[in-house]
């Protein structure tokens, strides 16, 4: 019995620690539209979370930049 318990923790904890490399695999690859459902409350569920909390902000400082630079491209465009 305690090892089909070990083993689900396992199992549980194994495809989270995959979903979390997933994420950052597509972030590595600038895909920042990417989320992460977190379900577990340990502490791999909360580096999940974290992570897609960051996600989050750097696609919102993503598109800041980019409107900024589309705001300057018009300037320029209107001063020629």
């Amino acid at each position: 019995l305690g090892c089909y318990v070990a083993m689900g923790i396992l199992t549980a904890l194994n495809h989270s620690v995959h979903s979390v490399n997933n994420l950052t695999q597509q972030l590595k690859n600038g895909n920042f539209s990417q989320t992460l459902a977190v379900h577990s409350r340990d502490v791999i569920g909360e580096v999940a979370h974290n992570l897609t909390a960051m996600v989050g902000q750097v696609a919102q400082l993503i598109n800041n930049i980019q409107s900024s630079a589309d705001q300057v491209n018009k300037l320029s465009v209107e001063l020629q």
